[in-house]
């Protein structure tokens, strides 16, 4: 499958985002997280999560 490599424009929109939601008091951010939904792999930009919900992994 072809990918696209991310303009500028995306980055900074993707970062921008990121900051933002990063003020959000009950949740966390994560980028590029891979998901699996249904049996198939999704790789979001953003993730977001309620914090009381995640563990990091060592």
């Amino acid at each position: 499958m072809f990918e696209m490599s991310p303009s500028k424009n995306h980055g900074y929109v993707q970062v921008t985002l990121g900051a933002a939601l990063l003020a959000l008091k009950y949740y966390s951010v994560f980028s590029r997280c891979s998901l699996d939904i249904a049996g198939k792999e999704y790789v979001p930009d953003l993730c977001l999560y309620p914090r009381a919900c995640h563990q990091i992994e060592r």
